[in-house]
């Protein structure tokens, strides 16, 4: 039996419901589903359990409620979404604000399985596809519940995996085809990079790849036992000091041809005075403190001063990174192919252990 584990966090947010009805009635297997729920909510607003469409799924969801003003951010919310795991195979972590195509769940597994033949421990991951709600008032014109079929020959390439995707309400491009990355070197040496996702076309089923999304990842539940997401991050900068961890740790990310079949809604307006950083919630720590703390921990995790789970891996260095993506942390240094369309990564065959690069 195919188990899936499903993390959420989810800060303020009234797609919340949305998400999660969706996620289980478009799954060909909802019994096979467990999730657990981080919700960051006062109690007169939190998650409705007398709806009949969020009850009926009840006995399959962890649900964990904590005041806005005890939280500590996106990260910590997203490790203490993995707090309930069980060893459940497969592992979904996504944001509150997610739309499903239905049979996801068998879209998903199946292409687990099929790089599985070739690679121990392979991570789909990518942004997500945008959904649209009229006026761009997810609120009052709910979101479509079907999609029509991504009907391309593209795949969509996170080319480092972080926020800084530029996206329309209709889950457009801004700028499609160009990739925005740098280094971020502050006084106290810490290092932050980031870009934007973009299109290629590509005759493989997959593509290897270096960056992924926090919010639509899917890969084996044993991720979480062995990279676990670190609490003491805060966003800026958590998915690439993740990525690093495991992939130093022998996983392979990869991306998908022909999309996801999972939405993302961008359009962030419509919560945008209850963010994290909003200055709304009388957060107990203040969250620039709380974003420095993770500043603080990610510089000392590329150093190699946090050790065992919450550090880097032993499998492959960051030298190897380097030479595989073009991302240099250690020098902080960019390489042209790291945001190329010409990086050989993307050109290798996808059943090939990426050592064929970066140890050439």
């Amino acid at each position: 039996m195919s188990k899936i584990y499903v993390g959420i966090p989810s800060m303020c947010d009234p797609l919340l419901p949305y998400t999660i009805y969706g996620c289980f009635s478009n799954a060909d297997q909802p019994q096979n589903i467990r999730m657990c729920i981080i919700e960051q909510e006062y109690p007169e607003d939190a998650l409705d359990w007398t709806d009949p469409k969020i009850a009926q799924y009840k006995k399959y969801i962890d649900y964990n409620l904590y005041n806005p003003a005890d939280s500590r951010g996106c990260s910590w919310a997203r490790a203490l979404a993995q707090k309930e795991y069980d060893g459940e195979q497969f592992y979904l972590q996504i944001d509150s604000h997610t739309g499903f195509e239905k049979g996801w769940d068998t879209t998903y597994i199946k292409s687990i399985v099929e790089l599985q033949e070739y690679h121990d421990k392979p991570i789909i991951s990518c942004y997500p596809e945008g959904m649209t709600a009229r006026d761009d008032d997810p609120i009052n014109n709910p979101l479509p519940e079907t999609w029509e079929p991504i009907e391309n020959e593209n795949t969509i390439c996170m080319t480092v995996g972080a926020g800084d995707v530029k996206k329309n309400s209709k889950g457009d491009l801004i700028y499609p085809g160009l990739v925005h990355v740098e280094f971020m070197e502050e006084p106290d040496n810490y290092i932050y990079y980031y870009g934007s996702d973009h299109y290629y076309n590509t005759p493989q089923p997959y593509t290897h790849g270096f960056g992924f999304s926090g919010g639509g990842t899917f890969t084996l539940g044993s991720f979480i036992t062995e990279v676990p997401w670190d609490l003491d991050t805060y966003f800026s900068g958590e998915e690439q000091v993740n990525v690093l961890r495991a992939w130093t740790r022998g996983w392979n990310v990869f991306h998908r041809k022909g999309g996801y079949p999972i939405r993302h809604y961008y359009a962030p307006l419509y919560k945008a005075e209850k963010n994290h950083w909003s200055d709304a919630h009388n957060l107990k720590t203040p969250w620039t403190q709380q974003a420095d703390i993770g500043k603080d921990r990610q510089r000392d995790i590329y150093r190699g001063k946090v050790t065992g789970k919450m550090g880097l891996g032993t499998t492959r260095t960051l030298a190897q990174y380097a030479a595989w993506c073009g991302v240099d942390i250690e020098n902080k240094i960019l390489k042209p192919k790291s945001f190329s369309l010409n990086n050989p990564l993307f050109k290798l065959d996808w059943k090939k252990d990426p050592k064929e690069l970066y140890d050439a």
